[in-house]
């Protein structure tokens, strides 16, 4: 009698969704974190104005709204610019609910 054959690995990679920049790049120089994508451009600087409200350290930086298509819909990326990957990693730490951006 003979074994079965092993199968063969299957290993599957997920694409993100495309996105297609609808204005300006982001601002460059330094770690970007990004806290969210909304729906409008409204709601990203009311989301901003909610968070620098709560976190204080958010204050002092500038923020950017960027408008990003994906899937077929705009959203707005609410994003501030740290000054380094690291002070963006330690800001993410701190307030927590956001990412830096790579």
């Amino acid at each position: 009698p003979t074994a079965p054959a092993a199968k063969p690995a299957v290993t599957a990679t997920l694409a993100a969704p495309a996105t297609t920049p609808l204005a300006a790049s982001a601002p460059s120089g330094g770690g970007l974190v990004q806290f969210g994508a909304y729906g409008s451009q409204a709601s990203a600087d009311e989301a901003w104005a909610t968070l620098s409200a709560k976190n204080p350290a958010l204050a002092r930086l500038s923020k950017s709204v960027l408008p990003a298509a994906v899937g077929g819909k705009t959203f707005y990326r609410l994003r501030a610019n740290a000054g380094s990957p690291a002070a963006a990693a330690a800001l993410c730490a701190k307030v927590g609910n956001c990412i830096v951006v790579k």
